[in-house]
């Protein structure tokens, strides 16, 4: 399930997404990183989530 969820947004354009979607998305992928054992995996969840956060949000870090 996280593998396909991590294909289905490395395809998206995170750009023409609204700010809600880009926060719903950020929230499952928070949820799977706290879940996730695979180290592979979670540092494609961390990718992910740097791609959705604006460039000035420093939420990611520390978590």
């Amino acid at each position: 399930m996280v593998v396909d969820y991590l294909y289905q947004l490395q395809g998206m354009d995170v750009n023409a997404l609204k700010w809600q979607e880009r926060e719903s998305f950020i929230t499952v992928l928070n949820y799977l990183s706290r879940r996730e054992r695979d180290p592979q995996l979670l540092s494609q969840i961390k990718n992910q989530m740097s791609r959705l956060l604006p460039k000035n949000n420093f939420s990611l870090q520390k978590k």
